[in-house]
């Protein structure tokens, strides 16, 4: 992620949102904005057999407002440079 940022990125796109290790401190040591986003799985199975259907929204929401938005926040990034990406497709199932 550091790489990233000191080659000049203006956002970070983070399927991880920003748990992964030292991301956290990276993006908020920097002016960098930061899309963070829900995945439920992993890529390479997530839509096996997706588990979330059409109640997915309230724990999508508590995801990224606690582990995504508030985690952000106490680390010093500020609202305005985040993004929320809900994950569409990433291990939800497309139909209702």
């Amino acid at each position: 992620m550091q790489a990233v940022i000191d080659a000049g990125a203006g956002m970070i796109n983070d399927i991880l949102a920003l748990r992964t290790r030292g991301a956290l401190e990276a993006v908020a040591a920097s002016k960098v904005a930061a899309c963070l986003m829900h995945m439920q799985g992993e890529p390479r199975t997530m839509q096996s057999e997706p588990q979330l259907r059409a109640t997915w929204s309230r724990e999508v929401h508590e995801f990224l407002r606690a582990s995504g938005r508030d985690a952000c926040e106490a680390a010093g990034i500020g609202r305005d440079r985040l993004v929320i990406d809900p994950g569409f497709g990433f291990g939800k199932a497309l139909a209702a």
